[in-house]
């Protein structure tokens, strides 16, 4: 099981929000390189990053930051935010980023969702963020008109493989993951489902574990210390073995 730090970047910064507000914000560091360090040192080989201010605009705000991790770490990266053109996703793909998180563009643009799979399939997961069972887009401020089974069966139809499942409402509450809509969506399909939103203690992640869940993403509960990470990784780590 893949356990994966989020850095979410905003204006340069590493934050975390309430819900996905843009106004809820707590600042952890001005650092984004030193973040993904501490991380990495911990025991990381992989990084969830997304991109605030390209998830509220549409286009890519914090590339640099993005590059400059990658460039000075050499941890594997998956990017989201903002990510909602052919060139811009091929861009970040040819610098080096290991994977792109598609969200928006997968519920308004089907015909280019699907070549994209057909020339990126391996690099490519897709977040399906969910409030009250209805998909989110754009930043979580707009409604894709399709609720989550719909959108389970579009990406099965269009070719994906990995989705990263967020309930909108656990999202930095540090309340638990909603087991219950991501055991349903694992019910649904045989695509992987990565869980993200409310996760905050090791048992949270033992359950996701038990699950079959192939890895989770971890935010507020690392940066407000719930848990260390190393040891986080160390249990699912002795599990496996």
């Amino acid at each position: 099981m893949l356990l994966i730090p989020a850095i979410d970047l905003k204006n340069g910064r590493c934050v975390r929000l309430l819900h996905g507000e843009a106004d809820k914000e707590t600042v952890y560091s001005h650092d984004p390189v030193q973040m993904a360090k501490k991380w990495i040192s911990q025991g990381a080989s992989r990084l969830h990053i997304i991109d605030l201010d390209g998830a509220f605009s549409g286009e890519p705000k914090n590339l640099d930051w993005v590059r400059r991790i990658k460039t000075e770490t050499g941890v594997t990266v998956q990017l989201g935010g903002g990510l909602r053109s052919e060139k811009t996703i091929a861009a970040v793909l040819d610098s080096g980023i290991d994977f792109v998180i598609l969200g928006t563009l997968v519920f308004t643009d089907s015909d280019l969702t699907k070549y994209l799979f057909k020339s990126y399939q391996d690099r490519i997961m897709v977040a399906i963020d969910a409030r009250n069972g209805k998909v989110s887009i754009k930043g979580w401020t707009d409604e894709a008109g399709i609720v989550v089974d719909q959108a389970i069966q579009q990406v099965e139809e269009m070719g994906g493989r990995d989705i990263i499942f967020t309930d909108i409402r656990r999202d930095g509450t540090l309340e638990g993951p909603n087991l219950a809509s991501i055991q349903d969506v694992m019910l649904k399909t045989k695509l992987r489902i990565f869980a993200s939103g409310g996760i905050s203690t090791l048992d949270d992640i033992e359950k996701l574990k038990i699950m079959g869940s192939p890895g989770c993403i971890l935010g507020k509960a690392i940066y407000e210390n719930k848990f260390d990470f190393s040891q986080a990784l160390s249990k699912v780590h002795n599990r496996v073995g």
